[in-house]
Formats: structure tokens, C-alpha cells, sequence
């Protein structure tokens, strides 16, 4: 899917500054994954798949280690992702992120949030809008949220759809 080559291209661009340790991949590749968002098994079933051609294999970790990090960064890069598909897949209704944060309201240590605008698109009536919202939990964990608030013709209705969609996440807090 889009989102599990997204994790592929943002595991490899974390994996440059990451210990050659197993242990310490292995985390990696967890944090990777609940930033994307993804479900740990979509992400390790997409890193076997590119590295082992396979679903499953030994810990992931483990084997990153023991991997060339030129071949693991090359083969992770390898497949291109649309980015409005991937923000399709993994964003959500306003309605539900409202919930997440009212469910998640006690552990929830900061909020930042940033809009982004996808690219314009040959016959597309307008372009993809997102909220980004980056939770940081009392645990030390970060979740990455993506919140699809709507098609834009012009960049300052987006603009000002952002600022007021913000204000009102980051109000929540």
C-alpha cells in the first residue's frame, strides 16, 4: 500500500542516524511505524517483503544488523509512493480525531499541528488538504494524526481553513 512504502522511505531516512544495534532497530522501527501511522504488522510485513520477499522472517532488528546499510537504505527507497494516496489512507475525519484526543486527553503532554497542501493534479478539481497533528504523550511516545479537511482551489482558502482548524486543535490542549 501507499502507507507501508511511506514507512519504507521514512525508516530509511531515519536509519542513517541509528545504531548498527538490533535492539536499537528494532525500536526504530517501531517508533517509524506509529509515525507513519501504520500497524506494526503492515510495517514489518512490508520491511520482509522488500528485504526477504517474504511476509515474515527472523527480528527485524536482528536483521538490519546483520544487513549491508547501503543495500537496506537502497532496497527501502525502491518503490515510490503517491503522497495524496498515502494521506488518503492514513488520514481521518475531524470527528475522529476530536475522539482520539478526548480518549487520549489525560496522556497527552502537547499538540503541534501544521497543514499541508498536496500537489495540483492534471483534471483534479482541487487540491488535497491535511492537517498533521504531532501528539506527544506523557510516556515519551509520538503519534502522528492526519486530519483531511477538504479540496482546495486556491492556496488561501487553505490557508485559512489551517489557521482556523489549529487554533481549535491546539485549544484543545
Amino acid at each position: 500500500t501507499a502507507t507501508q512504502r511511506a514507512f519504507l522511505h521514512r525508516l530509511a531516512a531515519r536509519l542513517p542516524d541509528v545504531l548498527q544495534e538490533d535492539d536499537a532497530l528494532q525500536a526504530t522501527i517501531f517508533d517509524v511505524a506509529r509515525l507513519t501511522p501504520v500497524a506494526p504488522a503492515r510495517a514489518f510485513k512490508a520491511l520482509y517483503r522488500v528485504v526477504l520477499d517474504r511476509d515474515s522472517g527472523p527480528k527485524a532488528g536482528n536483521l538490519l544488523a546483520f544487513l549491508d546499510r547501503d543495500f537496506v537504505l537502497k532496497r527501502l527507497r525502491q518503490l515510490p509512493y503517491d503522497e495524496a494516496t498515502f494521506w488518503q489512507e492514513t488520514g481521518m475525519r475531524r470527528e475522529e480525531f476530536d475522539a482520539w484526543v478526548m480518549q487520549q486527553r489525560a496522556v497527552i503532554k502537547r499538540i503541534t499541528a501544521r497543514g499541508k497542501l498536496g500537489e495540483a493534479r492534471p483534471g483534479a478539481s482541487g487540491r488535497l488538504g491535511i492537517v498533521e497533528c504531532i501528539a506527544e504523550l506523557d510516556d515519551g511516545r509520538t503519534h502522528t494524526k492526519r486530519v483531511l479537511i477538504g479540496k482546495f482551489a486556491e492556496r488561501t482558502a487553505f490557508d485559512a481553513a489551517v489557521r482556523e482548524y489549529v487554533e481549535s486543535v491546539t485549544g484543545q490542549q
